[in-house]
């Protein structure tokens, strides 16, 4: 195996899971409907994930970073697609060790040179990680975030879930709530679990948001097209995204 391991749906894995090598490109889109495909990835699965997105148009992305300020955010876990053949880099593979921590480093730097569209939720956060780390900030973003701001300046906010309420279906909004509601800790559980339920929780959270994402970006592109502000996005505000953060990143 390569250290990639499969689990059968979204959800994460629990148990039985069996190495197996990562997907040729073009082989891991899903079918309308399914669930996709979700590989654990770890420090030696980094290579052969970036290999078989390397020639994606658009990359999903919903990182996990730890840090309230900007010169402390470092990348502690991620989840990503392609559009289907779904990656989980877990909190644990991202930097327990040091061979972990270069597979954090490694998908960092593959983010960084990422030839297509990175779509994320909110860049800043995740530009701030790349500096941190040294590397050069992605050639081209989309902020889902940015992009509902344009769409409607005068809403009260511009968080997934409010994205979601104005963009989506309600099927959207409640897989967001699914995910996002923290795990009730029982009498049975020993304090071993707290910790790696934390993990799982997060993982989960992430990818439902990731997911969520997904099915978004068609509709706020669709929106920026229909008003007249697909140039103002890609010319202005995403350039702006870059700039605060490298000003940010040296005050």
């Amino acid at each position: 195996g390569i250290g990639v391991t499969s689990t059968a749906s979204d959800q994460p894995s629990t148990g039985g899971q069996t190495p197996m090598t990562a997907p040729r490109h073009g082989a891991a889109e899903t079918r309308s409907g399914e669930s996709p495909r979700v590989l654990l990835v770890d420090a030696a699965a980094v290579n052969a994930m970036e290999q078989a997105l390397a020639g994606t148009e658009t990359l999903f992305l919903e990182p996990l970073i730890s840090g309230s300020l900007v010169r402390d955010r470092t990348l502690t876990g991620a989840v990503l697609s392609g559009g289907g053949t779904e990656y989980r880099l877990s909190p644990k593979a991202a930097g327990s060790n040091k061979e972990n921590s270069l597979a954090g480093l490694a998908l960092l730097k593959f983010l960084s040179s990422f030839r297509g569209e990175l779509c994320v939720v909110s860049a800043k956060p995740l530009c701030h990680v790349l500096l941190n780390a040294g590397l050069p900030l992605p050639a081209t973003i989309f902020d889902a975030s940015i992009a509902d701001y344009l769409l409607d300046a005068g809403a009260r906010g511009h968080s997934l879930t409010e994205i979601a309420e104005r963009h989506a279906a309600g099927a959207v909004l409640q897989s967001i709530a699914a995910v996002s509601k923290p795990r009730q800790l029982t009498m049975s559980d020993d304090e071993g679990e707290p910790a790696a339920a934390g993990e799982e929780e997060a993982m989960k959270a992430a990818a439902g948001r990731m997911q969520a994402l997904m099915r978004l970006r068609s509709s706020l592109g669709t929106g920026l097209e229909t008003e007249g502000l697909l140039t103002l996005s890609r010319e202005l505000e995403e350039p702006l995204i870059r700039v605060l953060a490298r000003i940010e990143h040296t005050c």
